[in-house]
């Protein structure tokens, strides 16, 4: 069994966090699976 990763974005609401499935559905369609790390994640989210 090889591990996947999986990612999970929360965005914060005024008194909440929201799933952020669209934003995790782009990450997902743009960065190869053995690229998928913290570091890549946030750097796509910020560009």
């Amino acid at each position: 069994m090889v591990p996947r990763p999986d990612i999970r974005i929360f965005l914060a609401g005024e008194k909440e966090f929201y799933l952020a499935e669209d934003i995790m559905a782009d990450v997902e369609q743009h960065i190869f699976e053995k690229d998928m790390n913290s570091e890549s994640i946030c750097n796509f989210i910020k560009s």
